[in-house]
């Protein structure tokens, strides 16, 4: 049945009048005849079913044949608060929100929202939503015609907002789902509503603050999603009801769920701007306005210039081009290279490729948490060194090397020393600033930030001597040949922006205090060592655990059956046996090498997957350790 919307002049006491646009729809495009039924709704939420008694030119008759009363709306309003997003996104915001029930959409401007709207753009905008909205209404046969409001900003959208008896704002920073359903389970039918979304970019500090004023509790939705069902006879608590994703990824230094807006990114410039970047025609420039805009968003986040990034295909590829390129190029001063030994196999594998080709490597020893020695370093300089490499965060345990230290070491003792780091596991979770720390080349992933795998960039400062591992048609000024891949680097681009943003500092704070809680938790149960160090010395995101008495990999796979996904050793590698690199190195007891899981977190991680982890293993300890073979 066809749905309608009719103004209260038009409805009379047995029959409605149909004019305007809908008698041309309804004779022209539905094509009805005289007894087809239509379903009417007044606005007020009153339905009246109806069938077409006459059809003239200009005008249509519909008879009543019955009225419902009850309508079909939620038994509360529900406002709409959302922040300008790019495109047309709004469109589809605006449809799903009326078919769910919204009873008012109003669009925010707020400080990270793209798109700006002068007065002209934004009154037709406005004009062309409500269209969205009352097409949207039919189709789900809503009893009211919901309005899209005049664009407004923030500090008014919060004034709107003040008569709701409940106004929530879900926050990627929040945690705890308990405080959200509290909230949830408290509505009762006949509240206003009042919900706040952000724009791609999210909520500036400013708006929060403003929000909190005001009264707006700050939410989690956690992993969990929502189904609406319109049901005009029940309570509201009933039609808006949370679906649990039992699910935990805490495998994060592995890999990161690419952002969607990093995906987004990547589709339209594989199917818009698919031109070859060093094409002279437009669609190749087009192609090189993403790397350019990517070089100039890598390198506001390490205070650099553009001409110093050059993109790869990785970290594995960043480290080999730094080591083996430096080497290649500086062998002629000398044959003496420094490493730590306990760096990712991306670096020690092209150690021990420089090795056999007659270079003298030395492996720098660590302490009980994984630090280099800086006594051993001072002692491994001499005359012949080249290459010193150490990285900034280990990738198992999670230790911050004194990267700042080293670097003014290496320095003093002789300038034209290279100093690589690989910050492979650091970017995106430490400010760095390669000129004040003395670094001359550093290594990024692009998988490791919420970016597309196959990207990364190696930083190399400027005068630096290094020779290009990849040799052909001279792209980016010949350090690194071959066609660009340009959706990878326009996403590797929109990945650093949306991590080095307003909002930084507190979402480290926020992966720190996860991991506080988690290494608290952890040590309350029965013989778990914590590995690596605590606090600030350790990356944010890094938790490395030994299990006495359980086999690695039997815990994961049993911890995977829960559908919680945690990692042994680095999980960078391939799936080959051995022990871990940098166990052995900071001398951990023989018997936890074959029992150390590594726990990784992301700014997406919540309490909650950090509960259910906890919970699992409580569970699953004293049942594994009872089977272990001794």
């Amino acid at each position: 049945m066809y749905h309608f919307f009719s103004e209260h002049e038009h409805i009379h006491d047995t029959y409605i009048d149909i004019v305007g646009s809908d008698v041309n729809h309804i004779k022209n495009v539905l094509r009805l005849k005289t007894g087809d039924s239509l379903l009417i709704s007044s606005g007020d939420n009153i339905d009246y079913t109806c069938h077409i008694a006459q059809i003239d030119e200009e005008h249509i008759r519909a008879d009543i044949d019955s009225v419902d009363e009850r309508g079909r709306e939620l038994a509360s309003k529900i406002y709409l608060f959302q922040g300008l997003p790019k495109a047309d996104k709004m469109e589809l915001v605006i449809q799903k929100a009326v078919e769910l029930g919204a009873f008012e959409v109003i669009p925010v401007a707020m400080k990270r929202s793209v798109v700006k709207l002068d007065a002209k753009k934004a009154e037709s905008k406005v004009k062309r939503w409500n269209a969205i909205a009352e097409s949207a209404a039919k189709q789900s046969k809503r009893s009211i015609l919901p309005q899209v409001s005049d664009v407004v900003t923030f500090a008014q959208a919060v004034k709107m907002a003040e008569n709701c008896q409940i106004k929530l704002l879900p926050y990627e920073c929040a945690d705890g789902m308990e405080k959200t359903k509290r909230l949830i389970e408290n509505i009762t039918p006949g509240q206003d509503i009042a919900v706040f979304i952000g724009p791609e970019g999210g909520f500036d500090l400013d708006e929060l603050e403003l929000a909190k004023e005001a009264g707006c509790e700050i939410i989690t939705l956690g992993k969990r999603r929502h189904d609406a069902v319109i049901r005009p006879d029940v309570s509201f608590r009933t039609i808006i009801t949370w679906e649990k994703i039992m699910e935990a990824y805490l495998d994060n230094s592995a890999t990161t769920k690419c952002a969607r807006e990093v995906v987004e990114t990547v589709v339209k410039a594989m199917q818009d701007d698919y031109g070859n970047p060093s094409s002279k025609h437009m669609k190749g420039v087009d192609a090189e306005q993403y790397i350019k805009q990517a070089a100039a968003t890598i390198a506001r986040s390490l205070k650099c210039q553009e001409k110093e990034l050059v993109f790869t295909s990785g970290g594995t590829e960043s480290n080999n081009m730094a080591i083996i390129g430096t080497a290649m190029a500086n062998k002629r001063r000398g044959n003496h290279v420094i490493v730590s030994s306990v760096e990712h196999s991306s670096v020690k594998e092209p150690f021990n490729f420089l090795e056999e080709q007659g270079f003298r490597v030395t492996y720098l020893p660590v302490d009980a948490q994984g630090r280099v020695s800086i006594d051993a370093l001072r002692e491994a300089l001499d005359s012949e060194t080249i290459l010193v490499s150490v990285m900034y965060a280990n990738n198992e345990i999670g230790t911050v090397e004194p990267i700042e230290e080293i670097g003014q070491i290496v320095k003093q003792f002789n300038p034209e020393i290279v100093y690589h780091v690989d910050a492979i596991q650091a970017y995106g979770k430490f400010k760095i600033v390669p000129k004040k720390l003395n670094i001359d080349l550093l290594s990024v992933s692009g998988h490791k930030i919420h970016g597309p795998k196959g990207t990364g960039f190696l930083y190399v400062k400027e005068k630096t001597k290094i020779k290009p591992i990849i040799l052909g048609g001279g792209q980016q000024k010949a350090m690194r040949s071959g066609t660009e891949n340009v959706p990878g680097i326009a996403g590797l681009g929109v990945a650093a922006g949306l991590i080095y943003n307003s909002a930084f500092d507190e979402k480290i704070q926020k992966m720190y205090d996860l991991r506080s809680y988690f290494i608290e938790e952890l040590q309350k149960l029965p013989d778990v060592t914590i590995n690596g160090c605590m606090g600030r010395e350790s990356a944010p995101h890094i938790v490395s655990a030994s299990f006495r008495g359980v086999r690695a990999e039997v815990l994961l796979h049993a911890l995977e059956d829960r559908k919680i996904y945690v990692s042994s050793g680095s999980a960078c590698s391939s799936n080959k046996p051995g022990l871990s690199n940098t166990l052995v190195a900071i001398h951990l007891d023989p018997d936890l090498l074959d029992s150390t899981i590594r726990f990784s977190f992301s700014f997406e991680t919540t309490k909650e997957e950090l509960d259910m982890t906890l919970e699992a293993l409580k569970e699953l300890l004293p049942v594994l350790r009872k089977y272990t073979r001794h």
